[in-house]
């Protein structure tokens, strides 16, 4: 039985990562790895989770978005998998420095569009 959840809000923690970007001109594109923990209502779990970002600089302005993939397989619950996919998008102003700084400061603002799927049996 497959079970589609759409929420409005989540608790992602990054607990570790390991990411590669790449700058072309204005456009940074990166993809990252990183274990996270997941909290809903009565549920914690860690997840494996990759992630696809990209930003677009243009003077004080920035665009971004990103998609974050997670997924987790329950062990002790037969053929149990939990499976997030994060969409995000937005725009942002530095206010101090610029993303070629070693300090910067940046407000952002933006919204995102989340989905579960549980399949179990």
């Amino acid at each position: 039985m497959k079970k589609i959840i759409i929420s409005a809000a989540i608790l992602l923690l990054g607990i570790g990562s390991s990411k590669a970007q790449f700058e072309i001109g204005n456009l940074s594109i990166g993809a990252g790895y990183a274990p996270s923990m997941y909290f809903a209502e009565g549920v914690g779990a860690i997840t494996n989770s990759f992630s696809v970002k990209l930003q677009y600089e243009a003077d004080d302005n920035f665009y971004y978005g990103d998609v974050i993939y997670s997924f987790k397989d329950f062990k002790d619950l037969d053929n149990t998998k939990l499976v997030f996919t994060h969409l995000n998008g937005g725009l942002g102003r530095y206010f101090v420095g610029s993303a070629d700084d070693d300090l910067s400061v940046a407000g952002k603002i933006g919204a995102g569009l989340s989905m579960y799927t549980l399949t179990y049996d």
